[in-house]
């Protein structure tokens, strides 16, 4: 299922990982260029993995691609988080 969203004549579709964005992550979502938060990038072979897998989607978290006119653009992941003791039903944790 993909969500739509237009806005200013662009169309944002979040929608679940492809073979093809895989490697999209790992060539465009990593290194220096990407920002300074607290990331470092796609640097094991962990994304594909969890791709073949699962399709990086399961009941604790996962990742979608931003595309933008057919175009991937980004990602998004989120995961359920309990800091709770003892661990109670957490929330989600949404990161772009």
């Amino acid at each position: 299922m993909d969500l739509d969203i237009g806005c200013a004549g662009l169309m944002i579709t979040i929608r679940p990982y492809t073979s093809a964005d895989v490697i999209f992550a790992r060539q465009n979502l990593s290194g220096p260029d990407v920002g300074d938060a607290v990331w470092f990038g796609y640097s094991s072979p962990r994304l594909q993995t969890e791709f073949d897998a699962n399709g990086l989607l399961s009941a604790d978290g996962g990742r979608l691609i931003v595309d933008q006119d057919g175009e991937a653009v980004g990602s998004v992941q989120w995961s359920k988080d309990s800091w709770e003791l003892p661990p109670g039903p957490g929330h989600l944790s949404l990161g772009s």
